[in-house]
């Protein structure tokens, strides 16, 4: 959902309002100097540019590029009738863009929400066998795995994140919350060690035994060890820092 606020955010002119009002000044006069109109629709296309990359969209822009060069120098020649013509053109192929960077945007966006609801059905897990161990109601307890299978069957980045905020209530409203922070340090764990295992230079049994003790931490959070999962949360965190300070 992110990329969408960044292009309605940044892209304020929409090009169908650019293409309207140069319409009208072209009817006005054609003859016109339309040096302002490629100026706005150049700004226009920079903050494509710089969303696409932003979000790693692979986007072809050098089509439109080649086109503001044609306009600009059309300008720069007083061809002002042809270089309405190629601006017409830039405004009709940026829609085309635009259709495109949202397209791979929502592609985007689905795959990162798959991930993170796998992610947290994982964290479900534990929190249903922890609420079995504090004698948390049966009603309740359907309603978690209700969710977990719901969670599980889902693929639009709305539907997923409308189920974890449902999940994320049931939590609170049963005081079943004890563990969030423990989950939150594995997840950031989780990414460190995904990062090293990266890096050229790591020793490869210091990642598998980081690994290890990664699984470790989650089944004693998962038995309901907190306080065994979080001493070992600080001493592979401690391991961790020393791989990447050997890094430097």
């Amino acid at each position: 959902m992110k990329i969408f606020k960044e292009i309605s955010r940044h892209l304020t002119t929409s090009v169908s309002d650019v293409s309207s009002q140069d319409e009208i000044s072209s009817v006005r006069d054609t003859a016109k100097n339309p040096s302002n109109d490629l100026q706005r629709l150049q700004s226009y296309l920079n903050n494509l540019k710089t969303i696409a990359k932003k979000h790693d969209a692979s986007i072809d822009f050098s089509e439109l590029d080649e086109l503001v060069v044609k306009a600009r120098q059309q300008i720069g020649d007083h061809q002002f009738a042809q270089a309405l013509d190629t601006i017409h053109e830039i405004k009709e192929t940026i829609v085309d863009v635009n259709k495109e960077l949202r397209e791979k945007a929502s592609k985007q966006e689905s795959q990162r929400a798959k991930v993170y609801a796998q992610k947290y059905l994982e964290q479900l897990d534990r929190l249903i066998e922890n609420a079995k161990k504090q004698g948390v109601s049966d009603e309740i307890i359907e309603k978690l795995v209700s969710a977990k299978k719901n969670l599980s069957s889902m693929d639009e980045p709305r539907k997923i994140i409308e189920e974890i905020r449902k999940i994320m209530s049931l939590k609170d409203q049963f005081e079943l919350t004890k563990n969030d922070r423990l989950e939150s340090r594995i997840l950031q764990v989780e990414k460190t060690l995904s990062r090293l295992s990266q890096v050229d230079g790591v020793d490869e049994e210091d990642l598998l035994d980081a690994g290890d003790t990664l699984q470790s931490i989650k089944q004693n959070l998962n038995d309901g060890e907190f306080e065994t999962a979080n001493e070992q949360l600080r001493d592979l965190a401690k391991q961790l820092a020393e791989i990447k300070n050997s890094l430097q």
